[in-house]
């Protein structure tokens, strides 16, 4: 495995082979990240880790002495063994859960690879959200529009009706199905402006 590799700092997906662009996921540029000493000395700018290099240029510790033969062991008596449940947490022989540690700068575990060129699902999530905001807004936009251009077109036709004269009911309905028709228009017009409008900006 290798040990430098280029990390995205926004979303924490790792790349095991060089990228020319930004990261595939979030298009934050990626910068080099040693799997084995990032925790302690974060991301660099160059493909060389100063630690790793440090290692390899350390000498090689001499090799030990060979021990002295051991004295055969005397007989001893059995001794009983006892059975310790390993799974009881008060056991002092039970292995304690590892902790997980977040990186400080947030995004997934240095040691945590999906797969080369892994997608992070979380954009697409909130873009999903956000379009379907924007249609329930869209269609609400639209109702609005018909009923209130239905409504004005009830009091038009019904007004113009009892002043000339005619029937107030046809004159009422007729004026309704037009205004409702130029609502459904007008309606479709501000649906589209607001199902295809940028999002807004956080706190805006």
């Amino acid at each position: 495995m290798k040990r430098v590799v280029q990390r995205c700092p926004n979303c924490g997906v790792e790349y095991d082979e060089p990228i020319s662009g930004p990261c595939e996921v979030c298009g934050t540029e990626v910068r080099y990240w040693c799997r084995v000493h990032g925790p302690e000395i974060g991301f660099m700018d160059t493909p060389q880790c100063p630690r790793c290099a440090a290692e390899a240029a350390r000498p090689a510790p001499p090799p030990r002495a060979p021990a002295p033969p051991s004295r055969a062991p005397r007989p001893s008596r059995p001794v009983p063994v006892e059975t310790v449940d390993v799974g009881e947490p008060d056991s002092p022989w039970a292995e304690a859960e590892p902790r997980i540690v977040r990186p400080p700068w947030g995004g997934r575990e240095p040691h945590v690879v999906i797969r080369e060129g892994a997608e992070d699902l979380a954009p697409y999530a909130m873009a999903g959200a956000g379009f379907a905001v924007r249609l329930v807004r869209a269609f609400f936009t639209l109702l609005r529009t018909v009923i209130g251009w239905a409504l004005l077109g009830l009091l038009v036709g019904g007004g113009f009706a009892f002043y000339g004269g005619g029937d107030i009911v046809y004159s009422a309905l007729f004026g309704g199905m037009v205004g409702g028709g130029l609502g459904i228009v007008l309606g479709a017009v501000r649906a589209l402006l607001v199902l295809f409008s940028p999002p807004r900006p956080p706190g805006g």
